[in-house]
């Protein structure tokens, strides 16, 4: 067992170098691209300042002369507005753009209860990192907004009067940031309910083959499961009743009874990271479902995550067979006198029916039909 073990760690250490390895890739990539833009910027800055038209009013900063603008109507003076007459410039309603692409645009907050701030803290914390990416990639140091600024006049007031206690203007950005991080750190007082959830709620799909599709479902039930009920940081602060309520959701019981023995015995320092205990999991799921693959007759076929099992490999209906019914029907006895000597009477044979008189017996053996009407009935008949 220890041998084990030590394989399974050096397995997921093999696994953690390798994310490791492409994060240093990719920080080296991002540091060569963020050195030549920076070159590049070098190679096409202007050398010369922007002079404003000298038609521009002393006041509009150009270099024309100190003069107001006229504001007599008539002549090719300038008009009222400082322009000359009949070339004033377009005014563009455009967003501003960063090489190429929009600005990142602030959120904007117009609510009052705790779901609302919620929804706009993430939005905002979003908005942050965005600016962050655009100034990383482009080389330029890009304004954030501030997060008293992008908060509705009424919602402002409503927030600064009864959380406060204050004034709209004496509310410090310090305290707006908090008012909003604690809607993202709110949860309810009990996690009682919480692990109740986990155990009844986040199953492992056993009739899905498929490792990754099975394993990504149980973990996204697990995760969604904590942000409706916003204590995200859940499996952090008490590592081992999470485990403990996830091992409950496992299947087959043959599955989770073998994880909780390596819980007990062997890796009992699972019990401390949810994380490690995912990847412990699936490395248990692969050979599980291999082998679950290998004893399925009929071959699947997925088409949008469902599976379709093809016409020619469905199993066919079978009949059952159903015991012989009695008949219900007067079958008179058959005279014992008509019997012809030498032949051997056999109840289980069919019983014969005249076709002349109806009886039990045969055309031939009827008492009641002529000798002329025997003759013809095979005929008419």
């Amino acid at each position: 067992m220890r041998e084990a073990a030590l394989r399974d760690e050096g397995y997921l250490l093999r696994q953690r170098l390798s994310v490791a390895e492409a994060e240093l890739t990719f920080l080296r990539q991002q540091s060569q691209r963020v050195s030549a833009l920076e070159d590049m910027v070098q190679r096409i800055a202007p050398t010369k300042s922007f002079n404003p038209p000298s038609h521009f009013p002393s006041h509009y900063g150009g270099g024309g002369g100190g003069s107001p603008p006229s504001s007599s109507g008539g002549g090719d003076g300038p008009s009222p507005g400082g322009y000359p007459r009949g070339q004033r410039p377009e005014i563009s309603l455009a967003p501003p753009t960063l090489s190429g692409f929009s600005a990142p645009k602030a959120p904007r907050y117009a609510g009052f209860s705790m779901s609302e701030r919620r929804v706009f803290a993430r939005k905002y914390e979003e908005y942050i990192r965005e600016c962050a990416d655009a100034g990383l990639s482009l080389g330029v140091r890009i304004g954030v907004r501030p997060i008293g600024s992008c908060i509705e006049a009424r919602s402002k007031l409503f927030a600064a009067s009864m959380h406060f206690g204050k004034g709209v203007g004496e509310v410090t950005h310090q305290e707006w940031v908090s008012y909003f991080q604690y809607a993202l750190d709110y949860h309810s007082p009990d996690y009682g309910d919480l692990v109740e959830k986990i155990k009844t709620s986040v199953i492992l799909d056993e009739n899905d083959l498929d490792i990754d599709r099975c394993f990504d479902k149980w973990v996204l039930a697990y995760w969604g499961l904590l942000e409706r009920n916003h204590m995200m940081s859940f499996h952090e602060k008490h590592p081992k009743i999470a485990v403990e309520a996830l091992c409950y959701g496992l299947r087959p019981v043959a599955f989770r009874r073998m994880i909780q023995n390596h819980l007990k015995l062997d890796h009992k320092h699972l019990r401390n990271s949810v994380l490690q205990f995912f990847d412990f999991v699936k490395l248990k799921m692969e050979p599980r479902l291999e082998l679950a693959r290998a004893g399925n007759p009929t071959g699947l076929v997925i088409i949008n995550d469902n599976v379709v099992i093809p016409s020619s490999d469905k199993p066919k209906r079978q009949r059952r067979l159903r015991p012989n019914r009695p008949t219900t029907a007067f079958i008179p006895p058959a005279p014992a006198a008509k019997t012809q000597p030498g032949k051997v009477y056999n109840p289980s044979a069919k019983t014969p029916v005249c076709w002349g008189c109806g009886g039990a017996h045969s055309l031939r053996d009827c008492s009641v039909t002529a000798e002329a009407d025997k003759k013809g009935l095979p005929i008419r008949s």
